[in-house]
């Protein structure tokens, strides 16, 4: 399994060898970045992958952005109190190992955080501490896991989510029937 340094040398290998002109032409050079025709820079992923062998195709700016968002997302929902050094720590400590770090509450799952107020943040997290679940970027609150088990995870959380959804429409549509017999 690859070491996490030789992953992102793998990831960089586009841009230390420069930018390819088109997707044939990186695919050509064994690159991983190229121009589109709109001037934008663009990465192939996943390139001869079973599911995708010619690979997904995405801006490095759209990418650049969801970054951005996800980094927000995790700073929006730690508890001030967290030593955020630790958590990063811990991070590269994965890494290395050649696994990826996996939040256990997942982030998008606590992002109501960001919207209370400052004392129902620390009540909030007080509460979760306090039964021995940690949300954000706090290092108790990161396992390591294979890129196939952090697949597998959100693909459960999605399967589970669609499962509530569903439920809800089936129910609600149950319980209007028992109001009718009701009158």
């Amino acid at each position: 399994m690859k070491t996490f340094i030789e992953f992102l040398n793998e990831a960089l290998k586009g841009r230390k060898s420069g930018v390819a002109s088109s997707k044939k032409d990186a695919i050509e050079k064994g690159l991983r970045f190229f121009t589109g025709p709109d001037g934008e820079e663009r990465e192939i992923r996943n390139y001869e992958s079973k599911v995708k062998p010619g690979g997904n195709v995405r801006r490095v700016s759209t990418m650049d952005i969801q970054r951005a968002r996800y980094t927000s997302r995790g700073k929006d929902v730690t508890s001030p109190n967290v030593d955020l050094t630790k958590f990063a720590k811990k991070k590269r400590t994965i890494n290395n190992r050649g696994k990826e770090a996996h939040h256990n509450m997942p982030l998008e799952r606590t992002s109501h955080v960001s919207s209370m107020s400052p004392e129902e943040q620390s009540k909030f997290h007080n509460t979760m501490n306090s039964v021995g679940s940690f949300v954000g970027n706090d290092r108790r609150n990161l396992i390591g896991v294979t890129p196939e088990e952090h697949k597998d995870i959100h693909k459960t959380y999605k399967a589970m989510d669609q499962s509530i959804k569903k439920a809800g429409t089936k129910t609600d549509s149950i319980f209007d029937r028992l109001k009718k017999l009701k009158r």
